[in-house]
């Protein structure tokens, strides 16, 4: 599954209706060892390093943070009011 794109939209979707909501940041912590794969997802995606702590147990973390924006994205689905299916920016 990995390389399809499904991350990528799940977080654009995520980031989206967060957006909506009223959020203008968002922030999130991983880890920083033995975790390049996702920490470079994040950075394509558009989060920056805020940071890198330790935990009481000696785990290091990276938190990120991105600023949200309220634009459409790329094969968002809208229902209105009424419940109809009004896809943006069909692919």
């Amino acid at each position: 599954i990995r390389h399809c794109g499904a991350g990528v939209a799940l977080i654009a979707e995520w980031e989206h209706r967060a957006a909506i909501l009223g959020a203008d940041k968002a922030y999130l912590t991983t880890d920083a060892v033995d975790n390049d794969r996702v920490n470079g997802f994040y950075v394509q995606s558009g989060w920056s390093l805020a940071g890198t702590t330790q935990t009481p147990e000696g785990r290091i973390l990276n938190s990120y943070c991105k600023d949200l924006v309220t634009s459409p994205i790329q094969g968002a689905i809208h229902v209105t009011s009424r419940g109809d299916d009004h896809r943006r920016n069909p692919s």
